[in-house]
């Protein structure tokens, strides 16, 4: 869990899963142009939500 560092230099914040009765999302937080993005995946490593995450940002769509 902590602050991790994403594709255009941005700041976010991960979030790993928990295994209790069930397993349940890892997820990052960040913010980009005036928004509040999260994004996550059951069961991913740290590795895989920041690929997905930059995914996103570098394929966001400009108005």
């Amino acid at each position: 869990m902590g602050e991790v560092t994403l594709a255009q230099g941005i700041h976010g914040y991960f979030i790993p899963f928990v295994c209790g009765a069930n397993c349940d999302t890892s997820k990052i937080i960040w913010e980009q142009n005036s928004y509040r993005y999260r994004v996550g995946i059951r069961m991913a490593s740290k590795a895989t939500m920041i690929r997905f995450a930059n995914s996103v940002i570098e394929n966001e769509l400009k108005p």
